[in-house]
């Protein structure tokens, strides 16, 4: 198995020098959203994200990140589903820690081995249900995340 990429040696800054980080709403066919642990907080789930590399363009970001945080193989659908920068600011710049890019992904297989499955664990919830982990989690990026993907599906 090849091990996850670390560092943020070819990290993917923006010219006023906030972090670039992509991620996806993972979707089932069924219409249920793979979540995986967070490697922070135990017991927590939020949406598979991590910084672009230099190497990469942002939906090849979003699809590495996805695979390599929780085993899930899947397509993007055509266009971006938001983009934005949180509301964390670093103390020294005064700007945002990071600028976020989330795709829909819909989920084509769950992988029984990828590189960080011996620190996360995946599971599965509805949309809604989604939403209130992200709400207790208290991640204000992945909620929006998760919040707009709800809003897509309505229109």
């Amino acid at each position: 198995m090849q091990a996850a990429r670390s560092g943020r040696e070819r990290q993917v800054y923006t010219s006023d020098g906030v972090r670039k980080v992509c991620g996806v709403v993972p979707v089932l066919p069924d219409g249920q959203i793979v979540m995986v642990s967070s490697a922070k907080r135990v017991g927590d789930f939020i949406l598979p994200k991590g910084g672009a590399e230099t190497d990469e363009t942002a939906p090849q970001s979003a699809i590495r990140e996805a695979f390599e945080e929780a085993g899930i193989r899947g397509t993007l659908r055509p266009n971006c589903l938001c983009s934005f920068r949180n509301e964390k600011v670093n103390k020294e710049t005064g700007l945002p820690t990071s600028e976020f890019h989330f795709y829909i992904m819909d989920v084509t297989s769950l992988e029984s081995d990828w590189p960080e499955a011996a620190l996360r664990t995946r599971a599965t919830f509805t949309p809604s249900e989604a939403l209130d982990i992200l709400l207790k989690h208290k991640s204000n990026s992945l909620y929006v995340a998760m919040q707009a993907y709800i809003t897509s599906q309505e229109q």
